[in-house]
């Protein structure tokens, strides 16, 4: 969300790619760079939870070096993302639900969610998990079908 928001905003030149570094201060984009910089900034710093932010915040900081350290968190953090998810995914049972439609919804969550961190499940494991996991009385409709 925040690369679309940037990027409507023409300032994801900000954002980190590589080879893409700050201008020197007698360069004469220097000026705009700094202001744009410091919106980016702004805009992240805004943007995330208060222990992010007392985690990133340097003096001095650029929307480059923020970006980059969050980047750092989050990559981290994405192997242990991913087993909970994996777990939450597998242990998701129609029961806990009030009905068909919010337990298929959630389960379509963690399949997106999972795929988001880079670990997409086959069409194939979500049919098997939502079938699995039906309550009694589907368990008829499906008999009926085979």
């Amino acid at each position: 969300m925040f690369e679309i928001h940037a990027r409507f905003h023409k300032v994801d030149h900000i954002i980190p790619q590589p080879g893409k570094e700050k201008p020197v201060s007698t360069d004469t984009s220097f000026e705009m760079w700094t202001i744009l910089d410091s919106t980016v900034l702004q805009w992240i710093y805004s943007t995330i939870s208060f222990d992010l932010l007392a985690t990133i915040m340097e003096k001095g900081s650029t929307a480059m070096a923020a970006w980059k350290r969050l980047t750092g968190i989050f990559e981290d953090n994405q192997n242990s993302h991913v087993v909970a998810l994996e777990q939450d995914f597998a242990s998701t049972r129609m029961e806990d639900f009030p009905n068909v439609f919010s337990y298929c919804q959630c389960l379509k969550q963690l399949y997106d969610q999972l795929k988001n961190v880079g670990a997409p499940i086959s069409n194939h494991r979500l049919v098997l998990q939502l079938v699995s996991s039906l309550s009694k009385p589907y368990h008829w409709h499906l008999e009926f079908q085979v």
